[in-house]
């Protein structure tokens, strides 16, 4: 009942791709999904609504070149407030403002503003894979493969890190990203292509 108008379309919209992250089967169908958690924490500000393509979406082994790009694409949504409370230490340097507080709020932003990307990323680590779509696979294989030691690695790890975004997997020796001579065009022309991809 808090909600407006545009929130509750938002909503509306994004119920069906929130319940498709869920576990399908990761913990045995026990999960029960709570429709209250979704609109007290604005879940659908999580997932991606996803254009609508023939095919049906297939499950892909994580690190993989699609499993990364689902992971791309998650990101692309605007971070979620946290809604666990700060620790005493950060409320006290959030009390501070300026640079302590900004780095606070960051670390805040990695941890909890992508419930979608942290649970792909815990679910990778017992080795469950993520289903992507058929236009996503198609798009991902313009990605660029990038070894986790070099130069390229290190833009794209401080690009995530000045946005807040959860860290590049770190058990993957080849990261795949959008192509692009920065990271910034290059998630600017991968936007376009999942726009795009729609029409």
């Amino acid at each position: 009942m808090e909600l407006d108008d545009a929130e509750r379309e938002a909503a509306e919209q994004g119920f069906a791709a929130w319940l498709a992250l869920l576990d399908k089967g990761g913990k045995g169908g026990k999960h029960t999904p709570r429709p209250s958690t979704y609109f007290a924490k604005k879940l659908w500000t999580s997932v991606q609504t996803q254009p609508a393509k023939d095919g049906a979406p297939a499950l892909h082994r994580p690190y993989s070149r699609p499993w990364q790009a689902r992971l791309v694409l998650e990101l692309m949504a605007e971070p979620v407030q946290p809604t666990v409370p700060p620790t005493a230490f950060q409320r006290m340097e959030l009390a501070k403002g300026g640079e302590a507080a900004e780095r606070v709020k960051l670390e805040r932003r990695r941890t909890y503003g992508w419930p979608a990307v942290t649970t792909i990323l815990r679910r990778a680590e017992t080795g469950e894979g993520v289903t992507v779509p058929p236009w996503l696979l198609k798009l991902s294989e313009g990605f660029a493969p990038v070894h986790r030691d070099s130069a390229p690695a290190a833009a794209w790890r401080a690009y995530r890190e000045a946005l807040g975004q959860p860290p590049l997997p770190d058990k993957a020796e080849w990261l795949h990203v959008p192509a692009g001579e920065t990271p910034a065009q290059a998630m600017e022309a991968f936007r376009a292509a999942v726009e795009g991809a729609g029409r």
